[in-house]
């Protein structure tokens, strides 16, 4: 399957793109008004049969057709196909806003992410919970030398089958099914994630109403993991000084996202947090990512 290669660090691609100035960046949102309070917003109430509905039938079938139909085409040319407005976002990152296209965006979070997976390899595998289509984990594949083989679990049936293609010619992949709510998440998966591996969630934790942190973790740490890396959005990591820092939680607070793993992690007494943090928003300009790494204290 064809991958757009781009050598350049995220941080040369990201000095590349066009700078919005703070009193241009309510253009590219319509975010600000209801974080503000001056519009009234509430997030839509789905079961979580409707939630599986809207992600297997609306939102991956239609990539999953497209992906089967289209020889060789990029992540990129998938979703912008099947969902024309992802063109290009207002972006934050080093205190600047930019603008990026879609593709770029993954590109950077590619590298980002990978920057990050580097400095604990060597590890026997890279193993991605919720991998949705495959994009970052493919994207991280892209960035790193050979060696380590890559797992990517996903619930959606849709999603697994995406990954699938656009890893038909890469050995080193490893696809198979897991249910971060159930105990362990990769219960379905028909294989044993390696001793000594590299684990992350990517945006996925914090859409999980009712995780179970505690035994979440629990099961994490029974694989013995050279290091567990959470790319989410941990509000706690943000101090009440700024003000974009306020609107972010107040986007996460609004959005009545899943926020307790993070003190979960902290106070866990298996663990040993090395957490690098980095203030990053693609797609959504009050919507960020931290970088937060730990794993079992005699292993990290």
């Amino acid at each position: 399957m064809k991958q757009e290669k781009n050598r350049a660090t995220w941080q040369e691609i990201w000095k590349k793109a066009p700078q919005v100035s703070l009193d241009q960046t309510p253009g590219y949102t319509s975010w600000l008004p209801r974080l503000l309070g001056t519009e009234k917003w509430e997030p839509p109430q789905r079961t979580p049969k409707e939630a599986w509905r809207e992600y297997e039938k609306e939102l991956y079938t239609p990539l999953l057709n497209y992906a089967r139909t289209h020889p060789s085409p990029t992540y990129a040319e998938m979703f912008q196909s099947c969902f024309p407005g992802l063109t290009e976002s207002c972006c934050f990152a080093a205190n600047e806003f930019r603008i990026l296209s879609f593709e770029k965006t993954v590109d950077i979070r590619g590298k980002i992410f990978a920057d990050i997976v580097k400095k604990y390899l060597p590890a026997p595998a890279i193993v991605e919970l919720g991998a949705g289509t495959g994009k970052t984990l493919l994207s991280i594949r892209e960035n790193l030398p050979p060696g380590p083989d890559f797992i990517g679990l996903e619930p959606m049936p849709s999603a697994r089958e995406i990954m699938k293609i656009f890893s038909r010619t890469m050995p080193d992949v490893t696809i198979g099914e897991c249910d971060l709510l159930t105990s362990p998440p990769w219960k379905a998966f028909t294989k044993k994630i390696p001793e000594g591996s590299i684990i992350y969630t990517s945006f996925t934790t914090i859409f999980l109403k009712g995780l179970n942190c505690t035994q979440y973790i629990s099961d994490i740490l029974s694989t013995s993991p050279k290091a567990v890396i959470s790319f989410e959005p941990f509000p706690g990591l943000l101090d009440n000084i700024s003000l974009h820092n306020l609107l972010i939680k107040k986007y996460i607070d609004i959005n009545k996202y899943e926020n307790k793993l993070f003190h979960a992690i902290k106070t866990n007494k298996n663990i040993k947090i090395i957490y690098i943090y980095i203030q990053i928003c693609f797609l959504q300009a009050h919507f960020f990512h931290a970088q937060l790494l730990y794993g079992p204290k005699n292993k990290i």
